[in-house]
């Protein structure tokens, strides 16, 4: 790669030949990369984890059990990237999306015992994830052409945004700022893409602000009223109380030729000093993943090169966590050097428990994960800490596990496919997490509710 200074420049116009070399070769990095994920999981090697330093992090696993587990109203599948994580509110009140197989959803609710709450399907939208997010009382989701609003309380439809004429695809980013709605939209003439401020408690349009001069997917992370959203540019808007929003600057991306770049099912991560880390790829190079850093005014601080990023966290002092498919590593945030490299656990000699992909930070001061054959955790030393595999809690003819969530009595919350192929089940396992830690990026989304970052 050769890093290029070249600020302020956002004027993409790619043609339709190569809009559509670029979804193709997107589809087949990420269909090889869940590949890839499914498969380390049951690949054969040696339990002896080391650290980079050749330090034996073979712990033997904890004395975990099994609080309670309900089946749910649908099946899960995690094995296939489905992007599963249960949003909890402030009462501990958990809600789990799906998309459900006849074009549409599915979401349940349960309290901190397992209590069904309530339960309820719809086909009017299939949702992008099965990851609500939970603010003021009210879930949201987006699906291709829509963004749906139900009462968090009965799981009834509040009220929905349909995609305007003029607009080809609402994407799959969401964020809170300012007690707005963020979404992305992509403008069916390939103008421009946008971002839109929907006021919560009616869907209504607060502010809209085109943002490329080209349809492309844009990723999203807010902290505050300050938005980044990243494509083939990094771009940083602020967001007006009254919903109105204004580009503050963008930056293009290291590489040649932006158009090749992108970004899927990555989180961006804002530190409390607006330094904003997040992963792309080039097209160029479909192997390798590239994290990259830079300030609120647009300077680089530094890349990192690795064959694949995961969804990635930051610690109270800015740290970068990292989990790929094989390693969790940490990346020092102000100089971008890796601290250290850790390897899952193995309850087998033979057997691979999986990868670390998912984190979340909690008050303990340990890093969680539920991946394949169990859950694991490390501190911020690269020593593994915590490990519950799916046999030693009654549950290993369910697995894959889901990504996890933390209650704020430290048990924790997992979903599995179930067995036979049948509906999916949640699990809470019985652990002293302490709860998710409220500082740093604890986790995809930011916060406990699922908010991104909404009450930071």
């Amino acid at each position: 790669m050769n890093p290029q200074n070249t600020d302020n420049k956002h004027n993409q116009k790619p043609g339709t030949e190569l809009k559509q070399l670029k979804t193709k070769k997107m589809n087949m990095k990420k269909s090889g990369i869940l590949i890839t994920l499914f498969l380390s999981g049951i690949l054969l090697f040696t339990s002896c984890n080391k650290d980079e330093n050749g330090n034996n992090n073979n712990n033997q696993p904890s004395e975990a059990q099994t609080a309670w587990s309900k089946d749910l109203a649908f099946p899960v599948n995690p094995a296939i990237g489905q992007n599963y994580m249960p949003a909890i509110d402030e009462n501990d009140h958990i809600y789990i999306l799906s998309s459900a197989y006849n074009n549409g959803y599915a979401i349940q609710a349960f309290d901190k015992d397992g209590a069904e709450l309530w339960s309820k399907t719809n086909n009017s939208a299939s949702p992008h994830h099965n990851m609500p997010t939970c603010f003021q009382g009210k879930l949201f989701f987006t699906s291709n052409q829509k963004v749906v609003c139900l009462n968090a309380s009965d799981g009834n439809q509040l009220w929905e945004y349909n995609l305007p004429d003029s607009m080809l695809s609402i994407s799959s980013s969401i964020a809170i700022a300012q007690q707005k709605v963020l979404i992305t939209l992509e403008r069916e003439t390939a103008e421009h893409s946008y971002l839109f401020a929907l006021n919560p408690n009616d869907g209504s349009v607060a502010g809209a602000l085109a943002i490329t001069r080209d349809r492309v997917w844009l990723n999203m992370a807010a902290y505050g009223n300050t938005v980044y959203l990243a494509s083939g540019y990094l771009y940083k808007v602020t967001v007006n109380a009254d919903g109105s929003m204004n580009l503050d600057w963008s930056v293009q991306l290291p590489g040649d030729d932006p158009t090749y770049y992108f970004n899927f099912e990555k989180d961006m991560v804002i530190a409390s000093n607006g330094n904003v880390t997040f992963a792309y790829g080039e097209l160029a190079n479909p192997s390798m993943d590239i994290l990259i850093s830079y300030n609120n005014q647009g300077q680089k601080l530094w890349e990192y090169e690795r064959p694949y990023a995961s969804r990635i966290t930051l610690d109270e002092q800015g740290h970068v966590y990292d989990g790929g498919i094989n390693d969790l590593i940490k990346i020092d945030g102000l100089t971008g050097q890796k601290s250290w490299a850790v390897e899952p656990p193995s309850e087998s000699e033979y057997i691979s428990m999986g990868s670390f992909t998912s984190m979340i930070h909690a008050k303990d001061e340990n890093m969680y994960c539920g991946d394949v054959y169990g859950i694991y955790g490390a501190n911020y030393s690269g020593q593994i800490k915590y490990a519950a595999y799916a046999s030693t809690i009654g549950i290993d003819n369910a697995t894959p596990f889901t990504d996890i969530t933390l209650l704020s009595n430290g048990n924790i919350i997992v979903m599995t496919m179930g067995e036979d192929g049948g509906n999916g089940k949640i699990h809470c396992i019985k652990a002293d997490t302490k709860g998710i830690s409220t500082s740093g990026w604890p986790k995809r989304g930011a916060d406990a509710a699922n908010t991104f970052n909404a009450s930071l």
